[in-house]
Parts: structure tokens; sequence; C-alpha cells
């Protein structure tokens, strides 16, 4: 076994644990996306879904593609479990006053299931803002203390254009996956190591 394979044993070995000692359910998709129960966009790369009650959460990535990527979604989505282990402000944040979740707020909006005015749009796009980049500055940390072979200057355009798509979104009322033009690239909070 080569050092990196080590290393991404010990981390797949830190994951399976603590999903294990948090009721969280660990599950791995065959293809390149696997789908949540309710998203209303389809197919995903993996998502975190906390528990609730006595039903286990769920910590899911589609394992039918590149090492390189599915590792990066695994560790975003354990960022996403980690924010809701240590109830984090990055994870509470999507809590609305009312006690709505911020992401199906979103969703209900852009489906048009729902109207809000556009200081409510703004807010709301806000708080789902927050808690993604935070989860990815998690799992850009997993990938340097865990040495994971993931392509970190790939792994943060990724993230600076999935940040650009809300954006878009915010203003369009549509989800389109949008990529940063060249040399436009946004300064984000996780290039200040």
């Amino acid at each position: 076994m080569t050092t990196t394979d080590r290393r991404v044993q010990e981390f797949l070995q830190v994951v399976k644990r603590c999903c294990e000692l948090t009721n969280v359910k660990l599950v791995w998709g065959k293809g390149a996306s696997l789908t949540a129960l309710g998203e209303p966009r389809g197919e995903l790369a993996g998502y975190f879904s906390a528990p609730h009650g006595r039903s286990p959460g769920v910590l899911a990535v589609a394992r039918g593609r590149p090492r390189s990527k599915w590792l990066a979604v695994l560790a975003h989505e354990f960022g996403h479990m980690s924010q809701w282990f240590f109830n984090d402000p990055a994870w509470t944040v999507t809590t609305m006053p009312n006690g709505q979740d911020a992401q199906e707020l979103m969703d209900d909006w852009v489906d048009g299931k729902l109207e809000l005015d556009a200081d409510e749009i703004t807010d709301i796009f806000n708080r789902v803002r927050v808690c993604e980049l935070d989860a990815d500055a998690r799992a850009l940390q997993y990938i340097r203390d865990y040495k994971l072979p993931v392509n970190i200057e790939v792994y943060k355009r990724e993230i600076a254009d999935m940040d650009y798509s809300y954006r878009l979104m915010q203003r369009t009322r549509r989800w389109k996956r949008t990529k940063v033009r060249p040399g436009r690239l946004p300064k984000l909070k996780l290039d200040q190591e």
C-alpha cells in the first residue's frame, strides 16, 4: 500500500468511526451521482443530512468518479457533519428565526413555490453561502491535514464556481452550474491561510 493510499484509508476510517459514533449512516453511491430524498435539483455528488430523533443521519458520496473528485466531495460533506456535530454557527445560521431551513426556502423560491422580497432572498442566500463556504474551508483543511490526493487549486476553483453559481441563482431564480471566467476568480476567505 502506498503512502497516499494509507492516508486515504486513515481519513476514511476517521469518517466511518465518526459516523458510527453519531448515528450517521455512511452511504457509498456506485455511480457518478446520487439522488437525495427530497432534493429538487435531482442528482448530487454527495450530501449530509443530520439525524432526527431516532432516525439516523446520512453522509452519502457517489464514488463512480475519479478518486480525487469523490474524496473532495467526502471532505466537503464531512465538513457539514462536523458543523452539525459541533453545533457550529455556520450550521445553525441556516435555521431561520421561524425555524425553517434556509436551503429549503431557497429551493422553494427557485422552484416558484414561494415568493420572497429582495431582503429575504438576500438573507437566505447569504446564510446558505456561509454554510457552504465554511464546509469548503473545513474540506480544504482535511485535504491538507491528511495529504489527500486532491488538487487544492482545482478544488478552490470549483468552490469559486459553485459560489458564483449561487450568486447567479440569486439574481436569475434559476439553478445553473457556472464557471467563473479566467482572470475573474473572486478572492474567497478560504484563500487566506
